[in-house]
């Protein structure tokens, strides 16, 4: 099939498992990402988000076609992000709350506006992050996570309202620029390993599994490292807790890793 180009002009999207409305949701498109369509069924598409290659199910309606031309010049652009967990942003004269993760595309710096798609969209300057060519500070990555304290746990989440543990570490990496896969699984393949959790830094990632053997490869659960003594994580809900070399109350730590360089 001829490959079709899409932008989420929605503060949120879900993908989901399986082509209908009870199917489990496995990850969201924010506002601004762009996909590509590599199958359908009725009323559904099976997208790529281009952001971190995830795939999932859509909405027909949901999606808003552009083309290829479109597309490519979207994903060459310098990254402007929403840094914010709301972000108030006026389109066309009307209120629409978009979430951390945003990504603003065809932005203009003197109106803090973008055009896309015939419609004005226009941001709080405060609420804007450019992605620029240096790496942004660990404080910066553990600040973004901070911001999200006391979000409720949602399987597949990625915003404020409700997040899994590795949509809120690609988010407050991706709000700096530092796109990292979608699952934990994924993320631990990233970066590089570290020899002891007392050779972490803020903005490392611990991982966790059902055993410490490190031959054991499962990862069921990501966190970033405040410190070397305290872990944020989504489990239940966003939250901070101590974390030693057996890890935490309710995940057992499998290793460190730096993701960040």
């Amino acid at each position: 099939m001829k490959t079709m180009f899409y932008i989420n002009l929605n503060p949120i999207a879900p993908l989901r498992a399986k082509p209908e409305e009870q199917a489990e949701m496995t990850s969201q498109l924010l506002f601004g990402e762009i996909f590509t369509e590599t199958a359908n069924f009725g009323n559904w598409l099976y997208v790529n988000n281009q952001t971190d290659g995830y795939g999932g199910w859509i909405d027909r309606k949901t999606a808003i076609a552009i083309s290829e031309e479109e597309f490519e010049q979207f994903a060459a652009q310098t990254p402007i992000r929403i840094f914010k967990p709301t972000a108030e942003c006026r389109v066309n004269g009307e209120s629409i709350m978009l979430p951390a993760g945003s990504l603003i595309r065809n932005f203009n710096n003197e109106s803090n506006a973008a055009k896309i798609q015939g419609n004005t969209y226009t941001f709080p300057p405060e609420c804007l992050m450019k992605c620029g060519s240096k790496p942004p500070s660990d404080s910066l990555i553990a600040d973004i996570a901070r911001s999200f304290l006391n979000a409720p746990y949602l399987w597949g989440g990625k915003t404020i309202f409700g997040i899994d543990c590795s949509g809120l570490v690609q988010t407050a990496f991706g709000v700096c620029g530092i796109n990292l896969p979608r699952d934990a699984a994924k993320q631990a393949e990233t970066g590089e390993t570290l020899p002891s959790l007392a050779k972490a830094q803020t903005a490392d990632l611990a991982f966790f599994g059902v055993s410490t053997s490190l031959n054991d490869r499962n990862i069921t659960h990501v966190g970033i490292l405040l410190d070397n003594k305290t872990v944020i994580h989504s489990s239940g809900k966003v939250k901070i807790e101590r974390i030693d070399d057996k890890g935490i109350a309710s995940h057992k730590l499998k290793f460190i890793k730096r993701c960040r360089e």
